[in-house]
């Protein structure tokens, strides 16, 4: 026969095994939806990152063989070597600076390997300090390390390289010219360096890469697998946000008269119109890469057509563009061209932010130019 007081312990007994049970549950759904996110980093990583890094450490390397050859014996192969090299580097840097996190953003690696955007123009200040003193602090890879940023990346280069016009103006025979080179070639050194530095970042399975694939609670950036995947997503978005505020608009200027095609990153050398173009390409591969339109269906199904569709217009709108931008940019035909870049651009924008994001169940709406 129960007693009184074990009869008063027994509802307390059942009410708290039904909590625990509710916590458990809980616990498991928890889980369960953390784990539908652990995916898209390693894809990411493994199919777009390591090998878009790889190629870019290539590239940086070709573009330094072809700075020391034409220096060395400067003549119309090595100009057409040397020009081809760089527009190579600059598609790689593309591809690669879309996703600002991780190695990326580690001891100014970014800004290291190219100094954007430059809206004060520190770049070409730092240049004519120093070609007008001939600083010979900048003629070698590791002196060069201690300079500042603006001074070390394919941005610094460009504008050593080629005039306002676009012309290789590298291996004059003068002494200007010899300083030039040593400090061109001191430059793509020192982008050999970086270029190292980010594919060995992302090869470090301790490194950040372990952050993203193995988040934990004790991490103070990253704790969860939806995190890591917001990480990621979110930059894609903002590579979107850069290319259209801050490439095309910028480009378009407030009206015809201030318009701004120089501006563009790499209008000099003739590239502007390459940059945008293998920035658009990398955003597409790493959203296919990470498989994130993989798991829509019924009627979500018209966001991976969507994409696909205005990814495809923004490259056909650019392929009409005449180059260089620099050269074309006011023209009124140009400029109509990229005030519909604009829009297709922001479409994208849209659609990833918004759409997108709300049935992957990601805030991808931060735009991490906001931090800057």
């Amino acid at each position: 026969m129960l007693t009184s007081c074990a009869l008063l312990k027994r509802p307390l007994i059942v009410a708290g095994a039904a909590v625990l049970l509710l916590i458990n549950q809980g616990n498991a759904q928890q889980a369960s939806q953390n784990n539908k996110y652990a995916g898209y980093a390693t894809r990411v990583i493994e199919q777009y990152i390591l090998p878009k890094s790889a190629a870019f450490q290539n590239d940086i390397n070709k573009l330094a063989a072809a700075a020391k050859a034409h220096c060395t014996a400067p003549d119309a192969k090595s100009t057409a070597a040397y020009n081809g090299a760089f527009r190579n580097a600059v598609r790689g840097l593309a591809h690669v600076d879309i996703l600002r996190f991780g190695p990326l953003t580690q001891n100014s690696l970014a800004q290291r390997l190219a100094f954007l955007p430059d809206k004060r123009g520190a770049t070409q200040r730092q240049l004519n300090k120093v070609l007008a003193k001939q600083d010979p602090s900048v003629t070698s890879a590791d002196s060069l390390a201690h300079k500042s940023v603006a001074l070390q990346g394919l941005v610094a280069l460009e504008k050593l390289s080629y005039d306002t016009k676009g012309a290789l103006r590298l291996g004059t025979s003068d002494a200007a010219g010899a300083f030039s080179c040593q400090f061109a070639i001191a430059i793509t050194q020192r982008l050999q360096q970086s270029a190292d530095e980010l594919l060995r970042g992302w090869q470090d399975l301790q490194g950040y890469r372990a952050v993203l694939e193995a988040p934990s609670a004790a991490n103070s950036e990253i704790k969860t697998h939806h995190e890591a995947t917001e990480k990621i997503y979110n930059a894609l978005v903002t590579a979107l946000i850069f290319d259209k505020d801050q490439i095309v608009l910028a480009v378009l200027g407030k009206s015809a008269k201030k318009a701004a095609p120089h501006k563009a990153p790499f209008a000099r050398s003739g590239n502007a119109i390459a940059y945008l173009q293998a920035s658009l390409e990398g955003t597409e591969q790493a959203l296919t890469a990470g498989e994130f339109t993989a798991s829509l269906s019924g009627t979500e199904i018209w966001v991976k057509d969507s994409l696909a569709f205005e990814f495809a217009n923004a490259q056909r709108t650019l392929s009409k563009i005449p180059q260089p931008l620099r050269d074309s940019g006011r023209s009124a035909e140009v400029r109509k061209q990229l005030t519909y870049l604009d829009i297709v651009i922001g479409s994208l924008r849209s659609t990833l932010a918004e759409d997108l994001a709300g049935y992957l169940g990601l805030a991808g709406g931060f735009n991490s130019l906001d931090g800057d």
